[in-house]
C-alpha cells in the first residue's frame, strides 16, 4: 500500500512520506502475563484483489503471513480488507489476525493506525471525527 490520502483536505492519513509507518499494532499475551506488541513496521504486505469484489466496488486485500511471535513460539497471520463501494462515501476496513501458537494469544488490536488520531481513538485536531462501527 502506498498511502491513504484525503483529497478534500489534502491530509495524509497513512503517510506516504514515512516508509514503514504501521497500519496496525497487535499485542499478544501469554499465561505468565508477558505482553509483546507487534506491528507492520516496514514489513511489506502482499497486495491481492478482494475475492468477492463486484464491478461497482474497488479495494484490495493486504496480507502479512508468518509474522514471528516472540521466542520462536509461533507466527501470526494478518489480513486487512479495504473495500470502496461506489454507492457509499466511506471506505470499509476490516482486520483479521490469527496466531499460530500454543503460548501466545491476541490481547489488543489497534487498527487502522491513522495520522491525526491518537492511540485511544481520540482526534488530535478538532476537524477529525472517529467512531466505532462494530466490535469483535
Amino acid at each position: 500500500m502506498y498511502g491513504l490520502f484525503g483529497t478534500r483536505d489534502a491530509v495524509d492519513f497513512v503517510p506516504r512520506n514515512k516508509p514503514g509507518a504501521p497500519l496496525w499494532r497487535i499485542t499478544v499475551h501469554d499465561s505468565t502475563g508477558a505482553t509483546v506488541t507487534l506491528g507492520t513496521g516496514g514489513s511489506p504486505a502482499k497486495i491481492l484483489p478482494l475475492p468477492d469484489l463486484n464491478p461497482a466496488e474497488g479495494g484490495c486485500r493486504l496480507v502479512w503471513t508468518d509474522v514471528p511471535l516472540p521466542e520462536n513460539a509461533g507466527t501470526l497471520d494478518v489480513r486487512v480488507d479495504v473495500r470502496l463501494d461506489a454507492a457509499c462515501p466511506f471506505a470499509r476496513w476490516r482486520i483479521e489476525a490469527v496466531p499460530h501458537s500454543i503460548r501466545w494469544w491476541l490481547w489488543e488490536v489497534e487498527f487502522p493506525i491513522i495520522a491525526g488520531i491518537d492511540g485511544r481513538g481520540r482526534p488530535t485536531s478538532v476537524e477529525s471525527v472517529v467512531y466505532p462501527r462494530g466490535w469483535g
